[in-house]
This record gives C-alpha cells, sequence and structure tokens, in this order.
C-alpha cells in the first residue's frame, strides 16, 4: 500500500470563457510504494468557489457585526464558562475600566470591583449572586440595577444590566453576554431630587 510522503494544497482563480471567476483548489501527494521507492505523484482540483464565497461572506459578517458592537453606547461583553472576557467593546471597557485592569499586574488581570446594589454600599452583591456568574448558571438577568466601585472607578459608576446564557448546539452553557447601560446620571438626578 503507497504511503504518504508529502502532501500539498494550493488555492487559486481563473477566468471561466464565461467572464466569471472560478477558483479551484489543487492537492498533491507525492507516494512511495511499499518497498519504499518513489512512485506516483496524485493529484486532484476541485472547484471550491462556493466555499470561497462563503469564507468570504462570513468574513464580510464578522466585520459587519464587530463594527455595530464596537459602535454600540451600551456596553457589551461575552464571557466564556470560567468567567474571563471573549469579547467586548470600547463602551464596555469604558465602564469597567478594562484598559487600566489590562495594564495592572498578570495576577490582578481579574475584575476585582465590589457590586452593590445602593451607592450607600450597604447591600454588597454577592460573588454568586452578580449577573456574570448568574448566567453562566442559565439563569436570565432583566434590568438588573447595580453600582460598581473598585480600583479602576473609585467614584463609582451605576449600571442596568442584561444578560443571558449562551448555549452550545447540544444544550450546555459555553458562554453568556451580558449589555451594561450607563444609568449613573439618572441616578444622581434621583438623589439630587430627593434631597
Amino acid at each position: 500500500r503507497p504511503e504518504d510522503l508529502a502532501v500539498g494544497a494550493v488555492d487559486y482563480r481563473f477566468q471561466h470563457g464565461d467572464g466569471e471567476y472560478r477558483w479551484f483548489r489543487d492537492t498533491i501527494c507525492a507516494c512511495r510504494d511499499s518497498d519504499g521507492a518513489h512512485g506516483e505523484i496524485l493529484g486532484s482540483i476541485v472547484d471550491v468557489t462556493d466555499l470561497m464565497r462563503t469564507i468570504e461572506q462570513l468574513r464580510r459578517s464578522d466585520r459587519m457585526s464587530r463594527a455595530v458592537i464596537d459602535h454600540m453606547a451600551d456596553g457589551v461583553l461575552v464571557v466564556d464558562s470560567d468567567g474571563d472576557f471573549l469579547l467586548t467593546n470600547p463602551a464596555a471597557e469604558k465602564l469597567l475600566g478594562l484598559a487600566e485592569l489590562a495594564r495592572a499586574p498578570a495576577d490582578e488581570h481579574r475584575l476585582r470591583d465590589d457590586v452593590y446594589t445602593d451607592a450607600d454600599m450597604a447591600e454588597r452583591v454577592s460573588p454568586e449572586e452578580r449577573s456574570l456568574a448568574r448566567i453562566l448558571r442559565g439563569q436570565e438577568v432583566d434590568g438588573a440595577e447595580i453600582f460598581l466601585q473598585g480600583p479602576t472607578r473609585p467614584d463609582g459608576v451605576w449600571l442596568r444590566v442584561n444578560a443571558r446564557p449562551l448555549r452550545d448546539e447540544h444544550g450546555p452553557i459555553e458562554a453568556g453576554v451580558a449589555t451594561l447601560h450607563d444609568i449613573t446620571g439618572r441616578k444622581q438626578a434621583e438623589e439630587a431630587a430627593r434631597e
């Protein structure tokens, strides 16, 4: 039975007779026979135009989705099942102080903010009850109002959080997504009206 010596593939395009460009994948395999002597070179050419179009559509869709997320006024973040950030947009990075966090020593790259339900910091939210922990347990979070204070934002910030678990095709939770809306101005106005 022949054993593969080397396999190579190259993608290229040709202009078809009708003027349309088509993509092809040329694959070759150099083989030797059972005695180890150099034998045949096998090759194939496959039209991969549809595949290349699909790849380009996916790239375009990814670029567009990223542009939309990056230009949203609200913060968007996605965390994996361990709670590590997979995706953040500039608004989330600003709200959470992630740029400052990235400059911290490697062992401090986790968000260490205290989360409260009030600006007086009388009711602290336990780590298990925080929005990201809840969605990774399969719960949904709608309109939770929290006060975040920590090393990267000593004055604190009020956020309204909506969050959902993200499941893989078999059902288990593989990540979670949250949107963060800065309601600090509204909370300050409410407090001023009470005084």
